[in-house]
């Protein structure tokens, strides 16, 4: 719903293409067992993210809004204590009554097009209600780290060794913490309206800035940062399978980029892999051998998780159930890949 929304709202097909950023998160709800008898308050604030936007010629800086969740549902089931994705109930009819009352008490007005929003404000916020109508709210200052100016690529950061100047290795923290955001945004942003289907090294990016003649990044707020524009309409059959050679595409692409994040600053097999790589096309079964001979190399030296976790990614696009549409397929990938990772750093932060 949320995307269906933002996309009638963003009516950009009279415009020129737009540059879009969108902020990666670890986006996994953990129900953790309190470590005492007293009872943690849930939080009361209501969920928000932040959208930035800047058309890509332009010379303008970045503008971006933060839009929040009015009235969410905050029933939760406080027995259900694993890490799981919930599926959409459907509406009652009840919740149009509901939305009507909402706008008459706060008098808010609906938003129709944001791209005329951009054009005046900067931090603009919004309210988004159940029933996927957004409304204009306040107005306040945000600086999201996805409206930096100077970025790094993924690919910049991963491909940098020990070899380069102002080289700093990632933290064995910052390799965890990297991998569970990037593989749970994956997960949870494999059908994002106006993004790229395949995800790479290429199109992941962080807000760097230099202190003492050292290059400082901003490892805890990686981001997508694609330009698009409007794009002609595909068959039902094609886009069916297109999505599905993505899919397989995506989870080889996540396990070479887990092993990168995990051998950091260490040329010899980066460099490796990357030679043995075509650039510009992905074959499958190419790379399925090549990270195959990667793991099979580097054995003695990855974690038990982080070797199930990669294994699985490179077996998965043999399956036929290999589909992130299904729901049922996102919750294996959930339990068999972020799940371990969660669970690998909370086990090595404790022995710390």
């Amino acid at each position: 719903m949320l995307h269906q929304t933002l996309g009638k709202a963003w009516s950009c097909s009279a415009h020129a293409s737009h540059e879009i950023r969108l902020l990666l998160k670890d986006r996994v709800v953990r129900h953790n067992e309190p470590r005492s008898l007293k009872k943690v308050k849930r939080s009361s604030q209501p969920p928000c993210f932040t959208i930035s936007h800047k058309p890509p010629m332009s010379s303008a800086l970045w503008k971006s809004a933060k839009i929040e969740i009015i009235d969410p549902d905050q029933a939760v089931d406080d027995e259900y204590k694993t890490v799981r994705f919930r599926e959409a109930h459907p509406t009652r009819c009840c919740l149009g009554q509901q939305s009507m009352n909402i706008r008459s008490i706060h008098g808010l007005k609906v938003v129709g097009d944001l791209c005329t929003v951009f054009r005046c404000y900067n931090g603009f916020g919004f309210g988004l209600d159940d029933q996927g109508v957004l409304y204009e709210t306040y107005q306040a200052e945000i600086k999201p780290a996805c409206c930096a100016e100077n970025l790094i690529s993924l690919q910049e950061l991963l491909l940098a060794h020990s070899g380069m100047k102002s080289f700093t290795p990632l933290t064995e923290e910052q390799r965890y913490r990297l991998s569970i955001i990037l593989t749970s945004s994956f997960i949870q942003l494999h059908s994002t309206p106006g993004l790229n289907k395949h995800w790479n090294q290429h199109t992941v990016f962080f807000s760097s800035s230099s202190v003492d003649d050292q290059l400082v990044i901003d490892l805890r707020h990686p981001f997508i940062a694609e330009s698009y524009g409007s794009s002609p309409c595909r068959s039902t059959a094609s886009i069916d399978a297109k999505e599905l050679a993505d899919d397989s595409t995506n989870l080889l692409m996540l396990a070479k980029i887990l092993l990168q994040i995990k051998f950091h600053g260490r040329p010899s097999s980066i460099s490796n892999i990357e030679r043995a790589s075509n650039p510009t096309t992905f074959d499958r079964v190419r790379e399925s051998q090549l990270l195959n001979q990667w793991v099979f190399q580097e054995r003695e030296n990855l974690s038990f998780a982080h070797y199930n976790v990669i294994q699985f990614c490179i077996a998965s696009p043999n399956s036929i159930d290999a589909d992130l549409w299904d729901l049922k397929f996102r919750q294996i990938v959930l339990d068999r890949v972020v799940v371990p990772l969660v669970n690998e750093l909370s086990h090595w932060q404790g022995v710390m």
